[in-house]
């Protein structure tokens, strides 16, 4: 076997077991900007992707750049090689890039970059972003090197793919939270957990207040509108690990692991109160609104996922009965027959 199938054959190994231990999407980008550079030779790479706008190409992740120098580079379709790239879907390869019109090097590139190796990522439908490589050494990629990149490319596509899947099966597009069907599947995957290992477990049900005065004073679309922005407000009161969705309509579940009664009460009064303080806007002018929340612990027993949520459920209901923009927590014990989806 060649010297040149030997590496192939390794770098497919190693993207093999990259695969295998499915990483995160963001640290997944990371490792093929890492193998990029190490299996190239090059000083320095970078995963470029299009913003959420298609506007921009921005690096995502880097290898070989700090930080600081990573968040400079950008470029709008057409724009520097790499812009060209984006809309040529063709792979471009320089053995001295000096001199090169559209090349546009950042203050710290000026005469620090002699070889460059720009290659398209694309998916089926269109090419997303580019991969960046760069040398101060002449001549450094060659047809090996831009055969192993344009392997990369494509298996980065494919993990791309899969995360803008996993994105519209598992989040609301409204709220851009996870959706119901795929917080059920956490709650069950949490609830289990907890009952393994006897750790705290708490749910809170959050309903904002006559939410229908609102669409019908203001209409649909700015009821949309506070919609994004109350996940928005949630989300920022809840810490990373937690578990957000939309249930149904304006009724929102937060699952909290690792957290007692004591601490879930003080996460949905931090929640209410964000909420009451701050008026939402429209056109119109401010919008007040307000919340009720239920929180309910995790029970010992044989109780299931769906009876955990009724429980949180049925204290959102006490707080509404009991004048809203309040916190009422679930009494022990299996839980009324109610309509989980309030």
């Amino acid at each position: 076997m060649t010297d040149l199938s030997s590496k192939t054959l390794a770098l497919l190994r190693r993207l093999s077991r990259l695969a295998e231990s499915q990483p995160d999407i963001q640290t997944f980008l990371g490792e093929i900007a890492r193998l990029s550079t190490e299996i190239t030779g090059a000083d320095s790479g970078a995963v470029l992707l299009l913003d959420k706008d298609a506007a921009m190409l921005v690096v995502s992740a880097s290898h070989g750049l700090d930080e600081a120098t990573a968040g400079q580079i950008t470029f709008q379709p057409g724009e520097g090689i790499a812009g060209r790239v984006l809309e040529t879907g063709v792979a471009e390869r320089f053995d001295d890039v000096i001199g090169e019109p559209q090349f546009l090097a950042l203050p710290w590139q000026e005469g620090a970059i002699h070889s460059m190796l720009v290659v398209p990522i694309r998916t089926p439908e269109r090419v997303v972003g580019v991969m960046s490589l760069h040398a101060s050494e002449l001549g450094v990629f060659g047809e090996a090197e831009q055969a192993w990149i344009e392997l990369l490319a494509r298996q980065l596509a494919s993990d791309i793919e899969n995360a803008w899947l996993r994105e519209t099966s598992w989040f609301d597009p409204l709220t851009k939270i996870l959706n119901r069907g795929r917080f059920e599947e956490r709650l069950d995957e949490e609830t289990r957990r907890a009952r393994r290992h006897k750790s705290h477990l708490s749910l809170l049900a959050i309903d904002v207040d006559q939410f229908h005065v609102v669409n019908e004073i203001h209409g649909e679309f700015v009821g949309d509108m506070v919609l994004r922005e109350f996940a928005r407000r949630v989300a920022d009161e809840v810490r990373g690990e937690d578990i957000l969705a939309r249930w149904a309509g304006e009724l929102f579940l937060c699952l909290l692991p690792h957290t007692d009664e004591e601490a879930a009460v003080k996460t949905a009064e931090r929640v209410r109160v964000r909420v009451m303080q701050r008026a939402f806007r429209s056109r119109r002018g401010a919008i007040p609104l307000t919340v009720s929340v239920g929180v309910a612990v995790l029970q010992p027993g044989g109780s299931t996922a769906l009876e955990f949520v009724r429980r949180a459920i049925e204290a959102l209901a006490a707080a509404k009965s009991a004048g809203r923009n309040q916190v009422s927590i679930a009494p022990p014990g299996p839980p009324r027959s109610i309509d989980p989806d309030g």
